[in-house]
């Protein structure tokens, strides 16, 4: 299947937090086949926080009457079609909270951000949306039917930035353009480790990695980071490598 064939779905959720034991409030989808589009409000079975509230907007008099969250998931799972490619902007986030749709192709365009614009200092949304030269923003930025249209937008141009990329890398060989355009191969693509140019948190946080201290490195490698996931750990093994030779 090739990106143009490819049948984007475009998805965003809403939660009540981010801790082990956040819960789904709101699932929002636009299909671009077809121009269709799925949006429910999922009731919980804990009261919204304040702070997830002051972020999104929803507040438990929204969600009193919503789907519970099997019935919305059971409405969204009926809804996709077997091709679809579901595009998120923070792919891990949104899997966790919609494990029986895990199956199915996905791809970010948070990761797609950082491969192909490292220089930037911040990859969300509406900083992406800025970047590209988005109109302001006047409707709420954290619901999910207002996300899914501003991450059309962002993943749109990064498509343009990823084709360009492409065909720059293929040195003019055509048989490497064409695998380029496969969907597989874009997924491929996003989901590999991509280079930090500036430490995402710490102590640290903002600094160029060329300037971070190696032994900071070392020392999260050594132990000192036990949950390192795989982008940083490719990082902080590069900056060895590359300051040892």
């Amino acid at each position: 299947m090739t990106i143009d064939e490819a049948p984007f779905v475009y998805c965003d959720t809403e939660t009540t937090g981010l801790g082990d034991d956040a819960q789904l409030l709101e699932i929002a989808a636009h299909a671009i086949q077809g121009e269709r589009r799925f949006a429910t409000l999922v009731r919980p079975t804990i009261p919204i926080p304040a702070d997830a509230s002051a972020l999104h907007h929803i507040v438990d008099a929204d969600v009193a009457d919503a789907p519970s969250r099997e019935e919305a998931l059971y409405a969204l799972q009926t809804w996709l079609l077997p091709d679809d490619v579901i595009v998120c902007h923070n792919v891990d986030f949104d899997q966790r909270f919609l494990p029986e749709i895990a199956d199915r192709k996905w791809l970010c365009s948070l990761r797609l951000a950082r491969h192909l614009l490292p220089d930037l200092t911040s990859h969300k949304n509406a900083a992406l949306w800025y970047h590209f030269g988005g109109e302001k923003i006047e409707d709420r930025l954290h619901g999910a039917v207002a996300d899914i249209a501003v991450t059309r937008f962002v993943f749109e141009n990064l498509l343009r930035l990823y084709r360009n990329f492409a065909r720059e890398h293929a040195l003019g060989d055509p048989a490497r353009i064409a695998k380029a355009e496969q969907i597989d191969t874009l997924i491929a693509f996003s989901a590999r480790p991509y280079i930090l140019k500036f430490m995402p948190f710490g102590k640290h946080r903002g600094v160029s990695m060329d300037a971070v201290p190696v032994s900071y490195f070392r020392w999260a490698l050594e132990g000192g980071m036990p949950d390192l996931d795989a982008d940083l750990r490719f990082n902080f093994e590069r900056q060895l490598k590359r300051r040892a030779a």
